[in-house]
């Protein structure tokens, strides 16, 4: 995209910082499902999940609330958030590379993102979205491509961003970073390529007004998962590749399914503008943050794989019928069992959109009931097809954020959470910033410069 005067203006005019709450999530399950892009059967490619227990082959809203536990911080938030897997790759042999620790899940809704008359929105009821491409061998200027960066952690130098793979070690893990488009065509809660209904914004993927077909601009979401790349050799390139087998980096992708209580989500996009963006300063969210337990233990909320496939150790070949593919060009598109079944009878899953919109509640307490007894039933009916807004909400007046976070590990293998203030001053001189990880990444790489040198606190160990 070739931004004009009158956009590069609107560029300059964008905020240095800003407000946001973050959820950590810790990991859920990995295993090869994936009810919005293959419900029904085995997904493509295997996934690190995180979020609600109520994870499912086939599932929608009705079905999230369901969830005895989440992973997620703010025990009101069922939504489930997941990226492909991420695979070592040494020969002929590959091993999967585990998470460290919690995703950072950062509801980023500072009002100055918005267009001129506009409103910023909660995630509407039973939404399920993409972003990135898993097909993607190569990289672009398109918003939809700039939303996707890495970052290569090194907290006793300085960590760089990429858009692909880093041909670089990185001693204290590779984050994978996507933001999500965030505004909506106000109809429809998917699409069939699971992205059309979506949109990014106008100025940048993540600011300014939305496009007059898709005028909803909803908070805007961005997941991070930090992988222990630490645990493997380096060579001099890099050898990791996601699950779908790309080792280019270009075809990183996340999915969101939503799953929060409404209510809760409209009152902290609107209250929650503390600069620390520390959901303990939330107050919609007082009581709701559980005593630590899930935090301290992730593992008291975690779930059963649903596909018969073992993908521990070394494999000879990436779990389905991945091949590794450089590119430049799009990737084949592969969907192969091969050999992999879903435990349990989901036979009369109609497909399709409306299929997830008919059948889910109807099908979805039986089968899950009789695979892990004991489980939630889900109730019957499908989720709202239309995004009504609450009564008398009115427009909250705009708030200037202060802060950022950040949420890594060290190289001890603890998991840090630090919250610092950080100035920033932007400047736009004649054009747009050719690649960069979002208008605010200066800021987190002048706090992570900070918060190694005083670090040391909200430490917990995974």
């Amino acid at each position: 995209m070739v931004l004009s005067k009158a956009a590069l203006l609107s560029l300059a005019a964008l905020p240095a910082t800003q407000a946001f709450f973050l959820i950590p999530c810790w990991p859920l399950s990995t295993q090869r499902l994936d009810p919005i892009v293959y419900p029904g059967e085995p997904a493509s490619h295997l996934h690190s999940i995180v979020g609600g227990k109520a994870f499912a082959p086939v599932m929608d809203y009705n079905t999230t609330q369901t969830s005895e536990c989440t992973t997620c911080m703010v025990s009101k938030d069922k939504s489930n958030y997941w990226v492909a897997s991420l695979f070592h790759q040494n020969g002929d042999s590959f091993e999967l590379v585990p998470q460290h620790g919690s995703a950072s899940l950062y509801y980023l809704n500072e009002k100055t993102r918005l267009g001129s008359g506009e409103k910023m929105e909660p995630l509407p009821v039973g939404l399920r979205m993409l972003a990135g491409d898993p097909e993607k061998r190569s990289g672009s200027q398109a918003f939809e491509d700039q939303a996707i960066n890495y970052k290569c952690l090194n907290y006793k130098g300085t960590p760089t961003d990429s858009k692909g793979f880093p041909d670089q070690n990185c001693p204290d893990g590779l984050r994978a970073e996507v933001t999500f488009p965030s505004c909506w065509d106000g109809v429809n809660l998917d699409s069939d390529d699971h992205q059309s209904h979506m949109a990014y914004p106008t100025v940048t993927f993540e600011a300014g007004a939305c496009p007059s077909t898709h005028p909803h601009h909803l908070v805007t979401v961005k997941m991070e998962v930090i992988f222990k790349t630490f645990d493997f050799p380096f060579s001099g390139k890099n050898p990791f590749v996601w699950s779908t087998g790309d080792p280019t980096g270009f075809g990183l992708h996340a999915d969101l399914l939503m799953g929060w209580d409404y209510d809760l989500l409209s009152r902290a996009v609107e209250q929650c503008d503390n600069p620390s963006g520390r959901i303990q300063d939330c107050a919609p969210f007082a009581g709701l943050i559980p005593e630590s337990q899930v935090y301290l233990d992730p593992k008291t909320c975690e779930i059963d794989s649903y596909v018969n496939e073992d993908y521990s150790g070394k494999l000879s070949k990436l779990p389905g019928c991945n091949t590794i593919e450089f590119g430049p060009g799009r990737a084949s598109k592969q969907n192969c069992a091969d050999g992999a079944s879903l435990k349990g009878d989901w036979s009369d899953y109609t497909g399709g959109i409306a299929g997830a919109v008919n059948s889910i509640g109807n099908h979805i307490s039986s089968a899950v009931a009789g695979i892990f007894p004991g489980s939630g039933a889900a109730p019957t009916g499908a989720p709202a097809q239309f995004y009504e807004k609450p009564a008398g909400d009115a427009a909250p007046a705009p708030e200037a954020a202060k802060a950022v976070p950040s949420v890594h590990a060290d190289a001890n293998g603890n998991v840090v959470t630090d919250w610092v203030y950080v100035t920033e001053t932007v400047t736009v001189t004649g054009a747009a910033p050719a690649s960069t990880g979002g208008w605010n990444d200066a800021a987190k790489r002048d706090a992570e410069e900070h918060i190694h040198k005083h670090r040391g606190h909200a430490r917990r160990s995974f």
